[in-house]
């Protein structure tokens, strides 16, 4: 199979997922109105199609096109159904759109599919592919991995890493602190998941939590992946004297700690990998 394939269509699902997924269409996603759910489902899922479209462009000038749009069509199928799946689910009881283990299932879901497809596609695309069975070619995408990934397929593992260290470790601790929140206050967070606004009674800045949490991890993985580690400690101190005045707040200091913790580690290994893979020019 192409690297290539599988690098381009996780890109476009990490896109698709973390950063164009507006909180006006999550809410459309998991409404009570059945037909909305369904209409915002699809919207989301069309997304992740022309997104996959655009990033399979130079595989499309080929004589299977029809096959591999046909493929696609497949993947935007079952990203539809997982997501549709998930939304009716969460429907029935509402804790369970904040659920971790939900939200982790879901992804993994998209991720079997993605390599199921790019398996298929890759097959289609490669002749020296079209004689073997689907085990063997998991097999030789397997080896094709650890043995040969070029300067391209480690900047798309990069820019991946980078989407899903910024937004998605974002969405993971928002996610895990309006679960926690919900199941211990029966409500969520306010998009902040430093400063919830119903325990502290004070309202910042819309989403504040959530854009300093992808500076913050922005920060540490540029620096550490410009091999300049020594100013993390920065960040730390930046963040302690915003936020001196809270630290009276014993709950506040617990979810101020946890949060960091999960930010900080998440942006550290995902520095490493990005400054193992030397994609940077020094």
């Amino acid at each position: 199979m192409e690297m290539g394939i599988f690098y381009r269509l996780l890109l476009a699902h990490v896109i698709g997922d973390f950063m164009l997924q507006s909180s006006q269409l999550v809410s459309k996603r998991f409404s009570n109105n059945k037909n909305i759910r369904i209409r915002a489902n699809l919207t989301h899922s069309l997304l992740h199609a022309l997104l996959s479209l655009f990033f399979l462009g130079q595989y499309l000038i080929n004589k299977n096109i029809v096959i591999i749009i046909g493929l696609v069509a497949l993947l935007t199928a079952c990203h539809f159904l997982i997501d549709l799946f998930k939304s009716s689910l969460t429907n029935r009881k509402n804790y369970k759109q904040y659920n971790i283990l939900l939200f982790c299932i879901d992804q993994g879901l998209h991720l079997i599919s993605i390599i199921f497809i790019s398996l298929l596609i890759g097959k289609y695309y490669s002749v020296s592919y079209n004689s073997m069975s689907l085990f063997k070619s998991i097999e030789a995408w397997l080896n094709q991995t650890i043995q040969s990934t070029t300067y391209e397929h480690k900047l798309f593992i990069s820019i991946i890493l980078l989407i899903i260290g910024l937004w998605g470790v974002g969405i993971f601790i928002k996610l895990f602190f309006d679960y926690t929140h919900y199941k211990f206050y029966g409500q969520v967070s306010d998009n902040n998941y430093f400063e919830h606004n119903y325990r502290y009674g004070k309202k910042g800045t819309e989403n504040g939590g959530f854009y300093i949490g992808l500076l913050e991890r922005l920060f540490i993985i540029s620096v550490i992946a410009l091999r300049i580690p020594e100013v993390i400690g920065f960040v730390l101190a930046t963040k302690s004297i915003a936020r001196f005045k809270e630290f009276d707040n014993d709950k506040f200091v617990e979810d101020f700690i946890i949060g960091s913790f999960i930010s900080f580690i998440s942006a550290i290994i995902i520095g490493v990998i990005i400054e193992k893979l030397n994609v940077i020019p020094y």
